[in-house]
This record gives structure tokens, sequence and C-alpha cells, in this order.
């Protein structure tokens, strides 16, 4: 008898602050401390760090005008079926 091996790709679910934490090197519970002013950025959980800001959505933020990208590194985004964008402080237009 043979049996085949099925493979799926499965999603975790992870917080925005842990996706975020994992991509640029900190801590997951030290980058709480880092949130934006709450409700003052809508449904998105906005965190700035340095010069930067950062978020978690699966389609481009429009938010404060600022110009969003991806970051470069997206493993642990990936790895729950999302996107991490970044902005620049002084990135908007």
């Amino acid at each position: 008898m043979t049996v085949s091996k099925v493979t799926t790709t499965k999603k975790v679910r992870v917080n925005a602050a842990a996706i975020i934490a994992g991509t640029i090197g900190f801590d997951a519970a030290d980058i709480k401390d880092y949130r934006y002013q709450y409700g003052h950025t809508g449904k998105l959980a906005i965190y700035a760090v340095g010069q930067e800001y950062f978020t978690v959505s699966k389609t481009k933020p429009d938010w404060s005008g600022l110009k969003w990208e991806p970051c470069k590194d997206q493993f642990w985004a990936e790895q729950a079926g999302t996107t991490v964008w970044q902005a620049a402080a002084e990135s908007g237009e």
C-alpha cells in the first residue's frame, strides 16, 4: 500500500507587535512601548521606531499621508499571511 503525503501551508496567527518585533529585531514585549497613540490611527496598530513608522496590513496603509513601502524582510509577515509596511517620518507627499 502506498501512502501519499500531503503538505499544507498553515498560516500562524500572530499579532502585529510580534510580527514587527521579529522583522526589526526587537523583543515582542518591548515593541509595545513604541505603539503610536491609541485611537489616533483608526484600526491600524502603528509603531514609531526612531524616524520610521511600521504597521502590519494585507493592503497598503493610507494613514497620515506617509509614503508606505513593504519592508524588505517579510519572513514573519509571510508566516501570518500579511505584509509589514514602513514609512519614514518625513515621507509625506
